[in-house]
């Protein structure tokens, strides 16, 4: 134990000693635990966190032979018989370009079907209407 106190005494006599490392070595530290604390945090926030759904492991996805989208009567099929699930929900990739600027931009987006936000636990979408108020709506007005 005095070998260690020893040792820690010496040191710091020679950070006293040779002021400028001193300083370099001290800034040197700061900076990389600086920036391995914002390196973690977004890691943590990105990949470690749960995802902000309603039972987010109980959520899966199903491909048609384990790689690719299913088709529209596959999954008809699938949630008619499918007793396991609470919802089923299909989500589309879909492309589509803005156009009024300078320069035409691609927008990438989902088509989502209405069982999706109840799925994820969201009861309004955070804009714009939800698919079951649309479509309630359009009911009420096909059965006049």
């Amino acid at each position: 134990m005095s070998s260690l106190v020893q040792d820690v005494r010496y040191g710091l006599r020679m950070l006293r000693k040779n002021r400028g490392a001193t300083v370099i070595a001290i800034g040197t530290l700061a900076l990389g635990i600086g920036a391995n604390t914002a390196i973690f945090s977004v890691v943590n926030a990105v990949l470690m966190a749960p995802l902000p759904y309603r039972d987010p492991d109980r959520i899966v996805t199903l491909l048609r032979k384990g790689n690719g989208p299913a088709s529209p009567a596959d999954f008809l099929d699938w949630k008619a018989q499918a007793r396991a699930f609470a919802y089923m929900a299909t989500a589309e990739a879909w492309l589509a370009n803005l156009t009024g600027r300078e320069r035409p931009e691609q927008i990438v987006g989902l088509h989502l079907s209405q069982e999706m936000f109840p799925l994820l636990g969201v009861s309004l979408p955070s804009a714009g209407r939800s698919w079951r108020r649309i479509l309630k709506k359009a009911k009420t007005k096909s059965s006049c």
